[in-house]
């Protein structure tokens, strides 16, 4: 008689918990990892928002995984919804959760061990700092509770930086239970482009021998945009050619503190203020220079790193891992210090042709080595097969009777 022809094992099955996906920098990279996975064909995914969803929910749909929403309300807690949330992890029977930032690790971690107590959580950390000025009372709280819940509760935890690592081992955290994954970076779609390069200055309407810098980030404390403000400020006064192009939620025309600072500087005209962009690969190839400019509360940049694949020299303030990040490549500055932020622009944006050449250059050649965005999943392929040495021993009776019969 012939052989029946075995079933192909089955694909673990993990569950992204993430509290909504708004474009940010814990969403977009999610998305990232997620594209980058797909093509892997190594595991079954899903993912559950705590809030109403985001723009970003048509992009990981788009690859073929679902996307179920909590509803819960920004800001207030019912046990009902965490019961809810509950029962959508039940209904996806994953052998392994992943959370993403801090009240989806406290939310999503335990309504998992209510849904199934075997099932291995791993949390996704992505602050690096905690402040009252960067951050609410309740983020605060909520930080510091996950610190006692870490000798408990997950399997693991990633942070992307080196100095979120170093604050929530000073919390408390469980030492033991760290991996530090930075973000991972895509070099066929951030890319340098002469023609990106002159599509956006035509957009702009202006000629070609401007010098643009750019300036990526939401409107918040933490991003100092009123700093890079007022040494785009000084800058504009030593020549013509400089003009700032500033991208981010909130960054618009109609924010009255930002265009306060921006008349300020005398110069309004050499501002463009773009608001949120789904086509940063094309104006992060347009820019001369990039500039972060930071305080506390910063991890590792996903804008730089996209500006060094670029091939675009960058300015940063020393905030997170940007000096670990840049290398040799770009100019770091203290955080807060205007002087030292505007001397460093100007010594990029006067420096021969060959020497900003070279640094562009050699800030792509850092991304390819350190941090593509291959190297990141298989960071977190390795780290998510360690935490299934046994898949069938984490899934009840009950559910692997369902399995079975599916």
């Amino acid at each position: 008689m012939p052989r029946e022809t075995e079933a192909p094992p089955r694909k673990p099955k993990i569950c992204h918990i993430i509290n909504a996906l708004y474009v940010g920098g814990a969403e977009m990279m999610l998305c990232k990892l997620l594209e980058s996975l797909q093509k892997r064909n190594e595991f079954e995914f899903s993912v559950i928002t705590l809030l109403d969803g985001g723009p970003l929910v048509d992009q990981i749909e788009r690859l073929g995984i679902p996307v179920q929403r909590c509803h819960m309300q920004q800001g207030k807690f019912r046990w009902k919804e965490v019961k809810h949330l509950r029962n959508l992890i039940r209904s996806e029977q994953p052998d392994l959760v992943q959370t993403w930032m801090y009240h989806s690790d406290l939310l999503g971690g335990v309504a998992t061990k209510l849904a199934n107590r075997r099932t291995p959580v791993v949390w996704n950390i992505r602050h690096s700092h905690l402040s009252q000025e960067s951050d609410k009372r309740s983020t605060r709280l909520v930080g510091k509770l996950l610190a006692r819940l870490s000798h408990y509760l997950p399997h693991r935890v990633i942070v992307n930086s080196q100095v979120g690592k170093s604050t929530h081992l000073d919390l408390g955290y469980r030492p033991e239970l760290f991996e530090m994954i930075p973000n991972g970076f895509d070099l066929e779609k951030f890319r340098p482009s002469h023609q990106d390069r002159h599509s956006v200055v035509k957009e702009l309407e202006l000629p070609d021998s401007v010098k643009l810098i750019g300036h990526v980030g939401r409107f918040h404390s933490m991003k100092r945009h009123q700093l890079f403000i007022e040494a785009a400020g000084r800058l504009a006064s030593e020549g013509p050619q400089y003009h700032f192009v500033m991208v981010g939620r909130g960054v618009g025309r109609e924010n009255d503190e930002l265009m306060e600072w921006i008349k300020a500087t005398d110069y309004p005209h050499r501002f463009h203020l773009l608001g949120p962009r789904q086509d940063l690969p094309r104006l992060q190839a347009a820019f001369d220079l990039m500039v972060s400019s930071s305080g506390p509360g910063e991890g590792f940049s996903n804008v730089l790193g996209e500006a060094m694949a670029s091939s675009t020299p960058c300015v940063a303030t020393d905030a997170g891992d940007a000096k670990f990040m840049l290398g040799e490549t770009g100019l770091i500055v203290p955080v807060d210090d205007l002087d030292a932020l505007h001397l460093a622009m100007r010594q990029l944006l006067t420096a021969p042709e060959a020497e900003l050449w070279g640094r562009g250059l050699a800030a792509r050649k850092r991304i390819r080595e350190n941090f593509t965005m291959s190297r990141i999943t298989d960071r977190y392929t390795e780290l998510w097969n360690s935490c299934l040495p046994a898949l069938e021993e984490s899934v009840e009776p009950e559910e692997k009777l369902k399995r079975k019969s599916a």
